[in-house]
């Protein structure tokens, strides 16, 4: 068994995708940690996995990418007319 160690933002599909190069790893991934596969992951948290190399997981490897989708990209809240002004 290896171990990984959840970086900021990503959540368990994020790191299914990263190791095994496919979010179907998803439910083998949450059962391998005893957690649901919605159960949300902090930074620094190490989940265990077997997988194996593989060409997408190598390439987000060799070109230092990080699967991340639990990003806070929305824009919050806005009032019309007050912080939201409507031009015509």
């Amino acid at each position: 068994m290896k171990s990984y160690t959840a970086k900021p933002n990503q959540s368990l599909m994020d790191v299914a995708i990263q190791l095994y190069g496919t979010p179907e790893a998803l439910p083998r991934l949450a059962e391998l940690n005893g957690i649901a596969v919605s159960a949300g992951l902090v930074s620094g948290q190490v989940i265990e996995h077997d997988a194996e190399p593989n060409i997408i997981a190598t390439y987000y490897d060799r070109q230092g990418i990080t699967v991340t989708t639990n990003v806070d990209q929305s824009i919050g809240a806005m009032i019309i007319g007050t912080t939201f002004i409507v031009q015509l």
